[in-house]
């Protein structure tokens, strides 16, 4: 499926090859579009290009590439990752999986929920 949407939007776009260069173009467009430079921590990309006209971006790389985040967790970066991109904004982005873990602590007569983010939430219940 992404490579059809690749080969849709290749036309008039920008394409560069090369770990060093496609590296240094995804934080270039990142930081353009105001968006952390830490989004996409891929160092052995073979691929990237941009459709200025849609806003589609590609990134390719040879294989899965897993890298832990400290408050999200695990997230998996596939051989292909396309989205369009808009000024502080990335949506339709695909190639991407995030595991996040959840924390559970159980205190009676309530419950808290804390997240990774700093989030709690208390939950009421009766035994």
């Amino acid at each position: 499926m992404a490579s059809k949407q690749i080969a849709s939007h290749r036309e008039g776009a920008e394409i560069y090859h090369g770990a060093a260069l496609c590296k240094q173009k995804t934080h270039e467009l990142l930081d353009h579009f105001h968006l952390p430079k830490g989004l996409m921590p891929l160092s052995n990309l073979v691929e990237v290009g941009f459709n200025r006209t849609t806003g589609f971006i590609w990134l390719k790389q040879h294989k899965t590439f897993k890298y832990w985040f400290k408050d999200l967790g695990v997230s998996s970066y596939g051989p292909q990752i396309t989205a369009f991109i808009e000024d502080r904004r990335m949506r339709k982005l695909t190639g991407v999986k995030i595991l996040i873990f959840l924390w559970i602590i159980l205190i009676l007569p309530k419950s808290l929920l804390r997240l990774p983010w700093d989030c709690q939430r208390v939950f009421r219940y009766s035994v």
